[in-house]
């Protein structure tokens, strides 16, 4: 979600579902893809017990200065501080050679059933010099 446009939102609902207490894990063996363990079966039903949920999801542009996102307070009764900080750059080496160096914040928040959790996110993107340029 980080790195697009200024405060560009993106939200996703889930459904509840069931719970399964067990399964079982089996290969499947395809030309293409080669041996994948899987789930092929599911065993001790416990209900539908997994609340649906409601997460929104907050980015805001890459930069070459700094980022700071942080979230303060408490989930599910439990105090919560976080605190992520990135810097991006554009520095030229003594080669010539430039080194970019992109970061942008975001922030998530998680609604599943009575729990509420915000989460603070950092994207960064290395960005190598454009080819035949030299600054």
């Amino acid at each position: 979600m980080t790195g697009r446009g200024y405060a560009v939102n993106l939200t996703d609902f889930l459904q509840s579902g069931p719970v399964w207490g067990m399964y079982m894990l089996g290969y499947q063996t395809k030309p293409r893809v080669g041996k994948q363990k899987l789930i092929t079966t599911v065993g001790s039903y416990v209900g539908k017990v997994f609340p649906p949920a409601n997460n929104y999801n907050m980015g805001f542009p890459f930069t070459t200065g700094t980022v700071l996102a942080r979230n303060t307070g408490t989930v599910a009764g439990n105090k919560r501080d976080t605190t992520l900080t990135a810097k991006g750059g554009d520095t030229v080496t003594a080669m010539g050679k430039r080194n970019l160096s992109l970061v942008a914040g975001g922030m998530a928040r998680a609604i599943i059933g009575p729990v509420i959790s915000n989460t603070p996110e950092i994207g960064q993107l290395y960005v190598p010099s454009p080819a035949g340029r030299r600054s």
